[in-house]
């Protein structure tokens, strides 16, 4: 079973100081690398001492000091040849340690696993390109006995050990001669150092201090484990599920100290499976071993391995497709007018050479002259248009890229342009035969005297003529557009003439309809509307004219006779229910209206407001004493029960049913104690003893008559001032954790209350936490200062006096101030800030340089002020005086050219002015990646957006390579 441990920390200001003295006579001493875990898994990362609390199962806790050193880890010191130039260079790598003790050294090719390539101090090899190898430090070698057997078995063993002494273990390693097989690695620690039990027992009271499962390391693997005198200690191991046993002289050697060891096992495979119930196996002679390395406890070995760089430089041999016109300049002056292959030697940043091979046609160009004629315009073969004659040069493109220049006399003659209006009725056929049925603007091409084209736009205006049918509908007669008349039904024709002088002819469907004459006689109750809409409410004679479905009048004379219908408002109250005149019933209040009908046929309308008010019945149930006179009058002194019927304000019946009980009444003697003050039953207060009579009125309503004897006894009251930290509990019990007052209620001994009054403040302890991020240094409020990161609790007394715990979580971030070089290329080793560059001659910023790395445009001292948001400082200034400047000349014009290579920008200076010089710049491939004009004795020529290469910046017959690289 795996028992986890409690750590109780104490640092109080006290403890604090007392860590700086002599500790304790009970206190453990502790040594340990990098950092310290306690039994209460906190971790620690700096030298310190504590209280530590061991909880055991039974309960039998036990506390002691550990006093606690923590070394930091040492690592190797590396060293290489400068860097070389390829091809295959050969390499001289060394190592050693600040502490003198450690003399062998692993040399790796990768980071983690990977192949073991030497062993040593010194190593030399040769290598095509840049590589990396990686070192790890050994100590002294723990020795192993020889293997007696190498058997694959069902579960994986190993050995155990009492430690004479503090070590550090640096290293593990199943020594098997198959060493090709993954290894399986396992260190364990005996709680309270208690050994494994023998074979018939088991156990799981240990903690796993290292364990590594499938692990392809080749050699050993580099661990760090803190080992303290007296530990017991288990270690297991296997290759893949191979054990190496051994039989013979079982035991190792560590700091001069002979160790013994003792066979260990559990039930699994270390491969897939953790140590569970492990056990000891004394009677046995065979161990499983394991090769292990250390180091004395205050030698802390670096566990990972330590990565050191051979640095290749390549060089280069470039072939270049170069094709020109005409004419080609080298980088060294060298001039060819003809196709052929140049070898151009170079030096690059890295002081290696490139070769330029140049691989290179030349392309001429040419000259002619031709005569052009041309209608109003005319386009050279260069894509430039001309309106009028004119001699010119114009110049154009092979594919080659050189120019063919054209002497072109040219002729310009011009069309001419025109409109014609025109007006026809229907149709209009144009001179070329277009036939135009609709009002346009028409044009068409004729040809001039000069052969170029006369475009004549037609303006048409057609005017139709028109036929059309229409259909009409009359009464009795119609007259036609032309004056003819017409009463019958027929079909005729009407010509006319538009205001656009074209004929338009009228065929006409003529439908005549009549008109008709009837009457009639209407009787009505109170209005009557005619049929053609019309409202009339009197007697009386009239004529009422309305449309036929044929839209001609039909008139009608109408005898009209109007009776009047009646109304009458009735209000009425009634008991219970009412009839209305209809026969409806009604038993509620409501507003209706009952129709009926008059001698002439003509509705009778009654508006009734029924008021329904109801007769009542009531039960009642009267308990008295003696007497009872209803409400009628009559007199009762006995229990009966009887109905009187009463009038309600309203006239309606009202109904009592009076269920009568007729009581006596009731005298009694009482004695009472009472605490300072008593209230009688008819709600006197007496604060005093007395003797008095109360009149109550009973359960049954008659009086009781109440003889009291009482006798009052006084209670006491206390006050208190009580002032406590966080909580308070009263002398009743209860718990208070804000101040306030408290009233305890208690029993004195003559059974009155005993009341305290409690005046209570409660002061609270402070827990707090601060998360400071500093730089190097802080200060806490106890003025203990601290240069490490992590987790410290300080304890106070606030005014108050009760405790202040403040738990400081400490973030210490240095700033990196380092800066690297690679010639022009500067770099801020700071990974994790915000940058700005400044020129340190000037001490002016640069503008826009704000990234990690900075890459130098000419031969300065420059430093990075650094800003990680907490700190901000300035680096050292670091010169640069690699940049490279180039001179050449071009018709007695002496060039600069720098820096070359260059990642931003390019300056050209020149020793006279210069006025609209073009430029371009070509890649490898001959393609033209940007040109612009050279103006004045200073220009700067942006390359940001060129990919890294190699280029050339071509100007006159000159073309000066440059590289392009990266930032």
């Amino acid at each position: 079973m795996k028992y986890y441990f409690t750590l109780s920390i104490l640092l109080s200001v006290a403890l604090s100081s007392f860590s700086q003295v002599t500790p304790p006579s009970d206190t453990t001493v502790v040594v340990s690398c990098d950092n310290y875990v306690s039994n209460g898994g906190i971790v620690y990362t700096s030298d310190t001492v504590y209280l530590d609390t061991l909880v055991v199962p039974l309960g039998q806790d036990s506390s002691f000091y550990t006093d606690l050193t923590i070394n930091a880890f040492i690592e190797p010191v590396l060293n290489v040849d400068p860097a070389q130039c390829a091809p295959n260079p050969s390499f001289n790598f060394t190592a050693s340690s600040p502490n003198p003790l450690i003399q062998n050294f692993r040399w790796y090719n990768q980071l983690t696993a990977g192949s073991l390539i030497n062993v040593g101090s010194t190593y030399m090899d040769s290598f095509p390109t840049t590589t990396s190898l990686y070192v790890v430090q050994a100590g002294a070698s723990a020795p192993m006995p020889v293997e007696s057997s190498l058997n694959t078995v069902s579960n994986t063993g190993g050995y155990w050990f009492v430690a004479p002494n503090a070590f550090v273990i640096t290293s593990l390693f199943v020594p098997t001669l198959d060493s090709s097989k993954f290894q399986n690695v396992a260190v364990v620690k005996m709680d309270g150092n208690i050994p494994p039990p023998t074979a018939s027992l088991s156990t799981n009271d240990f903690t796993t201090l290292y364990i590594s499962q499938v692990n392809s390391t080749r050699g050993s693997i580099s661990v760090n484990i803190s080992i303290q005198q007296g530990d017991i200690i288990g270690i297991f191991g296997s290759r893949e599920s191979d054990n190496s046993y051994s039989n013979t002289n079982n035991q190792t050697l560590v700091n001069g100290d002979i160790i013994p060891l003792t066979p260990l096992g559990y039930p699994g495979k270390l491969t897939t499976t953790d140590p569970y119930n492990i056990s000891s196996f004394p009677l046995s002679v065979n161990i499983s071993r394991v090769q292990f390395e250390y180091s004395s406890n205050n030698v802390c070995i670096k566990p990972t391995r330590t990565e050191i760089e051979a640095v290749v430089n390549p060089t280069f041999l470039t072939p270049i497709d170069t094709a020109v016109c005409d004419s080609f300049l080298t980088a060294d002056g060298r001039f060819f007018d003809f196709s052929t292959t140049v070898l151009d030697t170079l030096q690059s940043v890295n002081s290696c050479d490139s070769v330029l091979q140049y691989n290179l046609t030349v392309n001429y160009s040419s000259f002619d002259s031709i005569l052009a004629a041309a209608c109003d315009s005319f386009v050279s073969p260069s894509g430039v248009a001309y309106f009028s004659s004119t001699m010119f040069y114009d110049t154009t493109f092979y594919a080659s890229g050189c120019r063919n220049v054209k002497h072109i006399d040219l002729t310009v003659s011009y069309s001419s342009i025109d409109t014609t209006p025109i007006v026809r009725c229907d149709e209009f056929t144009t001179p070329m035969g277009a036939v135009l049925t609709t009002d346009t603007l028409f044009p068409e091409l004729l040809q001039s005297s000069k052969s170029c084209d006369s475009l004549v736009y037609f303006d048409v205006t057609i005017n139709p003529s028109k036929f059309t049918i229409d259909t009409v509908n009359t009464c009795d007669s119609h007259t036609s557009l032309s004056g003819n008349i017409y009463d019958t039904s027929a079909v005729y024709y009407d010509s006319l003439q538009t205001n656009l002088f074209c004929d338009s002819l009228v065929e006409v469907v003529l439908i005549m309809n009549y008109s008709t004459l009837d009457s009639q006689v209407e009787v009505h109750c109170d209005s009557y509307t005619s049929p053609n809409g019309t409202l009339y409410t009197i007697s009386e004679l009239f004529y009422d004219t309305i449309p036929t479905v044929n839209n001609c009048d039909s008139v009608i004379y109408i005898d009209l006779t109007i009776n009047n219908s009646t109304t009458e408002a009735l209000p009425l109250t009634e008991c219970d229910s009412y009839i209305s005149p209809a026969g409806d019933v009604y038993n509620a209040s409501a507003i209706f209206t009952d129709t009926l009908q008059t001698s002439k046929g003509c509705d009778s309308i009654i508006n009734v407001n029924l008021t329904i008010n109801y007769s009542t019945q009531e039960d009642m149930f009267p308990v008295v004493c003696d007497t009872f006179v209803s409400p009628l009058g009559n007199g009762y002194n006995s229990s009966s029960i009887f109905t009187e019927v009463l009038t309600t304000a309203l006239g309606c019946d009202s109904s009592i049913t009076i269920f009568l009980t007729v009581n006596d009444r009731s005298i009694e003697n009482l004695s009472i104690t009472a605490c300072d003050t008593f209230v009688s039953p008819a709600g006197d207060v007496y604060t005093a003893s007395a003797v008095f009579s109360d009149t109550l009125t009973g359960a049954l309503t008659c009086d009781s008559i109440l003889n009291i004897d009482l006798t009052i006894v006084s209670s006491t009251m206390e006050v208190l001032n009580e002032t406590v930290c966080d909580i308070y509990t009263s002398p009743l019990g209860d718990v208070y954790m804000t101040s306030q007052t408290i009233f305890d209620t208690l029993q004195s001994v003559n059974g009155c209350d005993s009341v305290l009054q409690i005046e209570l403040t409660v002061n609270q302890s402070v827990n707090d936490t601060v998360y400071p991020i500093v730089c190097e240094e802080y200060i806490s409020g106890g003025l203990f200062a601290y240069d490490s990161s992590g987790v410290y609790t300080e304890s106070y007394l606030t005014l108050e006096g009760c405790d202040s715990m403040v738990t400081i979580v400490l973030e210490v971030d240095p700033l990196i101030l380092t800066v690297s070089k690679e010639h022009s290329l500067l770099e801020s080793l700071d990974f994790e800030a915000t940058y700005q560059w400044i020129n340190c001659t000037t001490g002016a910023l640069i503008s826009g340089e704000t990234n990690r790395m900075f890459t130098a445009y000419e031969n300065e001292s420059f430093a990075v002020i650094v800003d990680n948001s907490y700190c901000m400082d300035t680096s050292e200034c670091v010169m640069v005086n690699s940049i490279g400047t180039g001179i050449f000349w071009i018709e007695n014009v002496e060039f600069s050219l720098y820096p070359n290579p260059a990642s931003e920008i390019v300056t050209i200076t020149s020793s006279e002015n210069l006025e609209n010089l073009p430029y371009i710049i070509v890649d490898l491939k001959g393609s033209i990646v940007g040109e612009g004009i050279l103006n004045g004795t200073l220009n700067r020529i942006p390359v940001h957006n060129l990919e890294q290469g190699m280029y050339f910046i071509q100007m006159e017959n000159h073309s000066i390579p440059i590289l392009k690289t990266d930032n």
